[in-house]
């Protein structure tokens, strides 16, 4: 399921190397990415109970989770009917737990008749990275790899530059155009030619170590 199906969306693929590819989700104003079929995961949080309850309530943390955030439950005991799977947290009852909410339709999870929690498990939310395309604009993205990098580029915003740090660790900056090394201060001219003999007209640049 898409973070937000209710809007476009786009996937565009990213290949790190030949044994590693990414499917990226682009959305309103955000990007999440895949490997294998899975989502890639923020570093989870222990849990360390979960009620049988309507909505089921997981306490975990102190977590930094939020209201519709995507979560991934796994390696529970006792109530395993909760492993493997993604849920939506829509109400933060406290910085130790969550509610559980179904992520098709945001309708409460009931845990009344699962098994009781035992022990273990981790919660981890969807890794989602913040980008400025709107839904409406992803059709016209332009894009190109190049290893770790890729540059995306639109008729409506500044070129952005994507790059591949580790599975859950991504960033986007506009692209930089032009030179890195700054223009020259302080210029003056003078002439030794008496008034009105020649006319010259200068350029006065700069030279970085490498030749920029």
């Amino acid at each position: 399921q898409a973070k937000d199906s209710t809007k476009p969306v786009r996937l565009i693929p990213f290949q790190a190397s030949s044994s590693v590819g990414y499917v990226l989700e682009f959305g309103d104003f955000y990007i999440r990415f895949f490997f294998e079929g899975d989502a890639i995961l923020e570093t989870g949080f222990a849990i360390t109970a979960i009620t049988q309850a309507n909505p089921g309530v997981v306490s975990a943390g102190p977590n930094n989770f939020v209201d519709a955030d995507i979560v991934f439950i796994s390696g529970v005991a006792g109530m395993t009917q909760v492993n493997n799977r993604y849920f939506k947290s829509v109400n933060q009852v406290s910085p130790n737990s969550i509610q559980l909410h179904s992520v098709l339709d945001n309708a409460n999870i009931n845990t009344t008749s699962y098994t009781a929690y035992a022990s273990g498990g981790t919660v981890s939310r969807v890794y989602t990275l913040p980008s400025p395309y709107a839904a409406a604009d992803l059709a016209l993205l332009k894009f190109t790899q190049n290893v770790n990098t890729m540059y995306i580029s639109h008729p409506s915003y500044p070129t952005q530059v994507l790059t591949l740090i580790s599975a859950n660790n991504w960033t986007i900056t506009p692209l930089s155009i032009g030179c890195t090394i700054s223009a020259p201060t302080g210029i003056s001219v003078a002439t030794t030619l008496a008034a009105g003999t020649v006319n010259y007209s200068y350029t006065v640049t700069a030279v970085d170590a490498n030749g920029q």
